[in-house]
């Protein structure tokens, strides 16, 4: 009887032991499943990242190789003054440095009249002359709610819109400045283009 039960209790334990070693291998190999299949989807994301990232520098890189003219002024020049060629250099710079209506060649701004001074060292643009080139989008000022005659005309009642020049009237105003806080000599209906006999000087 006490032999039975020593072997009954050695075939137990050696039970519980392969039991715990299967055990421990589904462990390792679940264990190494997840490792497996994450390290899978790192080298995916790191794929695809590292893919984005060479059409970002390639898309980048192509971008400064355009490069295109603009002119810089070499002194200052004022408002009103005829602009000669000696106050204007062109520059080579990469087409996305460039601003819109940028003037990209000395002869398309020598001789024409400054609209607004031009400081040193700033790139000219086609809005600093006077005229301005044909079929330039022009800035004007528009009233956004009505303005009765004698009143102090607000920031929140007028607004700027930008339109060919042959669609403005001739006296139109340009700069919202010129007209915020300058009272109304007549009443101005709601989208009307503000002009510089709507304003008392």
């Amino acid at each position: 009887m006490r032999l039975n039960g020593i072997v009954k209790s050695l075939r137990s334990g050696t039970s519980k032991a392969h039991d715990k070693v299967n055990h421990m291998r589904r462990t390792t190999v679940i264990l190494v499943v997840v490792l497996a299949l994450a390290g899978a989807a790192f080298f995916l994301w790191k794929s695809h990242f590292s893919a984005l990232e060479k059409e970002r520098l390639e898309a980048n890189d192509k971008i400064y190789k355009e490069l295109g003219a603009v002119v810089f002024a070499i002194q200052d020049i004022k408002q009103g003054d005829l602009i000669s060629a000696t106050s204007l250099e062109e520059r080579i710079i990469p087409v996305n440095k460039m601003p819109d209506h940028v003037a990209t060649g000395i002869a398309e701004v020598a001789g024409r009249k400054a609209r607004y001074g031009i400081t040193n060292r700033d790139m000219v643009s086609l809005y600093d002359l006077d005229p301005y080139p044909p079929d330039l989008p022009v800035t004007a000022v528009v009233a956004i709610k009505e303005i009765r005659k004698g009143k102090v005309i607000m920031d929140d009642a007028v607004d700027l819109i930008r339109q060919s020049e042959k669609e403005l009237p001739k006296h139109r105003i340009e700069r919202m400045n010129m007209v915020i806080g300058r009272r109304a000599t007549r009443d101005i209906a709601r989208l009307q283009i503000v002009r510089t006999e709507d304003i008392f000087p």
